[in-house]
């Protein structure tokens, strides 16, 4: 077809021909054919035109609906805050895309570098908790990290990946269309899905749209909410070391054993909501483990008998034998969710347990005790951060112990267990002082076993050693918690009562004098008696050395005038 160009140059040359030969009607008539024709073509070419515009906006109307459509679903990812519901809804939406009635879906965590498994819907795997996909060099992470859908099986029908959806349990699944979410090549996550048709799925720009969108909105709720728990981790841990600081440092207060192994218990209970609580020490005598402090015993009597010392506490033998095990491996043991028949775990009172916890007290690599912990509140069971906790809790504890055990072996008398001298006259130093301040009085009173070397001559050293030991126990339980009791030396003993005056301290002695002489050693096979000097504070010395020497001057005289008695020191 001529252009129109050439036309033009036509329509020029018969137009000179036919006005050389002088026939104008002939040029004008082709002329008006000319333009007919042209114009014919012109229509046609805007006719193209328009049916390509027509298509351009139908694509760009079909484009634009798309598009509000998945502006309208990522506006739905981002009016719910939690990761979880974020997936909840990509899911769904895309299930209802693909028509399928299955999907799974995981989550890229870069720390792990591993996929690991966030919701299942439709289909049952047989093990969720290895439904792991670790990081790889193979075709399916590279896959993955395009950001593009694929298939379970290549462009010749056959399945690929067999190994790894044997490995997350996925080969008895319908699952064939996995779309990945990724962020600049970098993984977020990865859903599988059972489309109905696969083949139209693989070609719908919609699903990548879609996915590439959620990707952001998916990746910042992760990390919001690691993020979230690192801060909750922090928080929890300057917590948890903020309290282990004040328990450490009133640990470093105490300097009484029984009041320390108390202390340790009762905030071992309190820092895991422990029903009950008892310590174990391991005694040098026999080498077993005793109970020396308990706490929320069912016997209450019982209870206190065990803390003051009177009474052991009995537990299950079996339970005897996982305080044992304890023992020997220096490692935690924890039993939850413990079936209430199991006869293993009943505590000493024969209550029933539900959870129970053994940790171990270590110091310099040595075991020298146990704590264990019953009955986690509301019926719950003790977790790792539990063990974390008490474990912590438990090194600091058994320092204090050891500390204060090294301490009461430098203050207190091996055989009596009462304070050594120089431990009484430093008190008596202390007490001056406290005495000063508040202008209270105090009383010193010195003891001694009457005809002491007869009973060691008569019975043996042995028996008088017998003998020493049950004075000290009645003294112990005779005088008050603030009462201080020594052993000065030999057969005498030396107490220091606190606010007390002259005729206080003499009601003491004489209670203390008649429980000894009413009281018989099976090994002697009668009592002995005791005689006692008593003097105050300021009036029968302004000093620890001039107070003695007085009660010791008075407890002279008692034995001058026939023994058995109490003296009060007279100037």
């Amino acid at each position: 077809m001529a252009t129109k160009e050439t036309t033009q140059e036509l329509l020029e040359e018969m137009a000179a021909e036919a006005e050389g030969d002088g026939d104008l009607d002939l040029v004008g008539h082709f002329a008006a054919h000319a333009d007919k024709h042209e114009m014919v073509r012109a229509l046609h070419l805007a006719h193209g035109r328009i049916s390509t515009m027509n298509d351009q906006i139908s694509s760009l109307e079909s484009e634009l609906f798309q598009t509000n459509e998945i502006i309208s679903v990522v506006k739905a990812l981002e009016r719910v805050d939690t990761l979880s519901e974020k997936v909840e809804i990509f899911t769904a939406i895309m299930r209802e895309r693909l028509e399928s009635e299955v999907s799974v879906f995981f989550l890229y965590w870069p720390n792990e570098s591993q996929f690991l498994l966030e919701e299942v819907f439709g289909t049952i795997l047989q093990s969720q908790d290895q439904c792991v996909i670790r990081q790889s060099s193979g075709l399916f992470w590279e896959l993955t990290c395009q950001g593009e859908p694929f298939a379970r099986r290549d462009p010749h029908g056959l399945t690929r990946f067999g190994r790894l959806l044997e490995c997350i349990g996925l080969e008895d699944t319908a699952i064939e269309l996995f779309v990945p979410l990724a962020i600049g090549g970098l993984p977020v996550g990865l859903a599988a899905f059972a489309p109905r048709d696969l083949r139209a799925s693989m070609k719908d720009d919609y699903i990548r749209r879609y996915a590439a969108q959620a990707s952001a909105s998916i990746k910042t709720a992760m990390l919001y909410e690691t993020n979230q728990k690192a801060k909750q981790d922090l928080d929890r841990t300057l917590s948890n070391l903020k309290m282990l600081y004040n328990i450490g440092k009133v640990m470093g207060q105490i300097s009484d054993l029984k009041a320390l192994l108390q202390f340790i218990v009762q905030e071992a209970c309190n820092t895991t909501t422990a029903e009950r609580g008892v310590l174990f020490l391991r005694d040098d005598e026999t080498g077993r483990l005793v109970g020396r402090v308990a706490k929320g015993l069912s016997d209450a009597t019982r209870e206190r008998e065990v803390n003051d010392g009177a009474a052991e506490y009995r537990t299950h033998r079996l339970c005897n034998l996982d305080v044992e095990r304890c023992y020997q491996t220096k490692s935690t043991i924890t039993l939850n969710h413990v079936d209430d028949t199991d006869e293993a775990i009943r505590g000493g009172d024969g209550a029933v347990l539900r959870s129970v916890m053994y940790t171990p007290l270590i110091v310099n690599d040595e075991c020298i005790g146990v704590i264990k912990l019953s009955n986690k509140g509301a019926k719950g069971v003790f977790t790792a951060e539990d063990e974390q906790q008490i474990s912590a809790m438990a090194s600091q504890a058994a320092v204090a112990i050891n500390r204060s055990q090294l301490y009461n072996l430098a203050i207190k008398d091996e055989l009596t267990g009462l304070y050594v001298r120089r431990y009484f006259t430093h008190w008596i130093q202390e007490e001056i002082k406290r005495a000063d301040r508040y202008d209270t009085p105090f009383a010193v009173i010195m003891i001694d076993i009457d005809h002491f070397k007869s009973i060691n001559d008569t019975f043996g050293h042995q028996v008088g050693d017998i003998a020493l030991v049950r004075l000290a126990e009645m003294i112990h339980e005779t005088i008050r918690d603030s009462d201080v009791a020594s052993r000065f030396g030999g057969e005498e003993f030396s107490l220091l009562l606190p606010e007390a005056d002259g005729e206080n301290a003499v009601l003491v002695a004489e209670r203390l004098r008649k429980r000894v002489e009413s009281t018989v050693i099976p090994e002697m096979e009668r009592a002995m008696t005791i005689s006692m000097g008593v003097a105050c504070y300021p009036k029968h010395g302004k000093d620890e050395t001039g107070l003695i020497k007085s009660a010791d001057m008075a407890l002279y005289q008692a034995k001058g005038n026939g023994r058995n008695q109490v003296i009060l020191w007279d100037l």
